[in-house]
């Protein structure tokens, strides 16, 4: 596929290990919560999707054997002359605590799984597989006032001009640029950024007539 390629020649370096970086966030999270999975027992995969059913239905949840809540103790009674043991049913509190923080790192680490997983595909698709991705941002950005009418111009070579702009001169690496500038310094400085750039790119490109001829 023409829109996957890698290099740093081609434009493309800095988003692929984005990219890379996402899939070892989402390989890491999930590898945490497989082996929060197996800590807490083979046969509680979904343990926290079985304790919010309970909860629902109004049921206790099956105790996990990891934080047993009751259990035997060895109670020594001082008698006068002996101190006998006995055995008896022990309340552990400290378990009704773990159980409940456990059970919100499950499910952050399921939430944390799953919105990971579908950021790495967006990004994935989005930034490197699809060619559209790169021209449809540089039209985002440069909707202002002095560059509006050339957005929305049906003419060739106003076309051409944004399409090699965004395939050419900014590539995946400088799509992804601006969205980090857009997401942290706002919209309004990326559209100016984009703006001076476009404008000194348009000047460079009016000695090549390609781009001034109208079909």
């Amino acid at each position: 596929m023409a829109g996957c390629r890698f290099g740093q020649s081609m434009g493309s370096y800095v988003s692929w290990l984005y990219v890379f970086i996402k899939a070892l966030y989402l390989l890491n999270v999930t590898g945490q919560f497989f082996i929060l999975n197996s800590f807490i027992g083979s046969t509680y995969r979904w343990w926290g999707i079985d304790v919010l059913n309970a909860l629902l239905a109004g049921e206790n949840w099956q105790d996990s054997p990891i934080f047993p809540r009751l259990t035997l103790c060895d109670v020594p009674i001082r008698r006068l002359g002996d101190t006998p043991r006995y055995t008896l049913q022990c309340h552990l509190r400290i378990n009704t605590y773990n159980e409940k923080i456990y059970l919100f790192i499950w499910w952050g680490f399921l939430l944390v799984s799953i919105l990971t997983f579908f950021n790495f595909w967006y990004y994935l698709l989005v930034l490197i597989c699809l060619p559209c991705t790169q021209e449809n941002s540089v039209r985002h950005l440069l909707k202002q006032d002095r560059h509006e009418n050339m957005v929305y111009s049906a003419k060739k070579r106003d076309r051409k001009l944004i399409k090699s702009f965004a395939e050419e001169a900014l590539c995946k690496d400088g799509i992804l640029l601006f969205w980090f500038i857009e997401g942290h310094a706002g919209p309004l400085i990326a559209r100016e950024i984009l703006g001076e750039i476009f404008d000194y790119y348009k000047g460079k490109m009016v000695n090549f007539v390609d781009f001034y001829i109208d079909s």
